[in-house]
């Protein structure tokens, strides 16, 4: 899924969807003049904070900014023009200013003073991982899906290193981003707090992460923290119909779908997502019978790609379907989501009339929210399992 082709007056900060708050904070400090040496941005998944990071990039290194310039600048004029030759160079996130560092593979007899993290990678891994920048920059909100990176290695930190330690060409600022933060090992994330002790002049650091509490207090305590909202289903909404051009029905339901993620409302356009929401509704029928080894076998199934955006998507529609479910209790059949699973919903509710929905909605909730906090998988989904019969199928007796 990709941008639609904007005009200039929808680029820049306007492509970063809501965030008012801290775009406000950001446009401050960059008029003022007091950068620090590192921001941390945390909040959610997929709520624009690699997004911004880029944009500071854009800016720092924008021809028509003068970042460098003793005069003050205006909040107003904190923006990039998207039509200078740096401007254009981060449009492909290819700028000698900008380095964006990832978990990466290791390399077959990859050692830590290697050069590059990518000198031991195959060829079809430099490819893969081309196309998944590629990807990120046509869509800021693309989270790398690079197959078999697991953490970031030291041997990217030296890489950092050695990148800072050249003089900045083309323009105002380095900007490193050390996208999900939290993925730095042990012996990296100490190789970075060295760095973060003597950090470059007109270098600028900006990590992210959706797990704060996973990188090292030493590493948070140097740099400026920002927190990012969840963004609002009208923003959402609002973003797929601007940049994707979504029918305004398509969108709202994806809003609804995404959790206050924009990464999350995307890819649910890149899976089937008609046949994950029947599939909600065979799911739910199977794990309220009595056929316990073909719901063992559904959960492995659920659980074989691990791919924990898409099993939190699969859990938001579940809470969807059971708030459709309590609307219908409450006869507001009119103000459902899921209006052509009515049928579905209405026989549901015919046979179980007793259910206790309100109780089913509290632990889908609860399973998203332990996928965002790393609890094991087959641990949080056999909890539901047994949540969900408890509170629908006891209260038929």
């Amino acid at each position: 899924m990709e941008l639609v082709t904007l005009s200039k007056k929808n680029m820049s900060w306007n492509s970063i969807i809501g965030q008012n708050r801290v775009k406000s904070i950001l446009k401050g400090v960059i008029s003022n003049k007091r950068l620090p040496n590192a921001f941390l941005f945390f909040g959610g998944e997929g709520i624009g904070k690699d997004a911004a990071a880029i944009e500071i990039a854009k800016i720092l290194n924008c021809s028509k900014v003068n970042i460098l310039d003793q005069n003050p600048i205006t909040k107003s004029e904190i923006e990039a023009c998207e039509e200078c030759e740096n401007c254009l160079k981060f449009r492909r996130l290819q700028h000698p200013n900008f380095k964006m560092v990832f978990a990466l593979p290791r390399g077959k007899n990859e050692k830590d003073h290697d050069d590059s993290p990518l000198d031991k990678l195959t060829t079809a891994e430099i490819e893969d991982i081309k196309e998944q920048i590629s990807k990120k920059s046509r869509n800021y909100y693309h989270r790398l899906n690079i197959s078999g990176a697991r953490e970031i290695r030291i041997i990217s930190i030296r890489e950092v290193k050695k990148l800072a330690s050249l003089s900045t060409t083309e323009g105002a600022y380095k900007v490193f981003l050390i996208s999900n933060a939290d993925e730095l090992n042990t012996e990296a994330a100490n190789s970075f707090l060295k760095l973060l002790e003597e950090p470059p002049e007109r270098t600028l650091f900006i990590l992210t992460t959706s797990r704060k509490e996973n990188i090292l207090p030493t590493i948070v305590s140097r740099c400026q923290d920002l927190f990012f909202d969840d963004l609002s289903m009208e923003e959402i909404e609002y973003g797929l119909k601007t940049f994707f051009q979504f029918e305004e029905s398509k969108a709202r339901l994806l809003s609804q779908l995404s959790g206050g993620s924009f990464s999350r409302a995307l890819k649910l356009t890149d899976d089937n997502y008609n046949e994950m929401r029947n599939n909600v509704v065979t799911f739910l029928r199977l794990i309220l019978s009595n056929k316990f080894q073909n719901i063992f076998e559904e959960i492995e199934s659920l659980l074989g790609e691990k791919d924990k955006v898409k099993l939190q998507i699969f859990l938001s529609m579940i809470l969807i379907w059971m708030r459709d479910l309590f609307l219908i209790k409450e006869g507001l059949n009119d103000k459902i989501v899921n209006m052509d699973q009515l049928e579905s919903l209405e026989s549901f509710n015919s046979k179980l009339p007793n259910a206790d929905v309100f109780s089913s909605i509290n632990s889908v909730e609860e399973a998203i929210k332990l996928i965002e906090r790393n609890v094991g998988l087959q641990i949080i989904f056999y909890n539901l399992i047994i949540n969900l019969r408890k509170s629908i199928l006891l209260k038929t007796t």
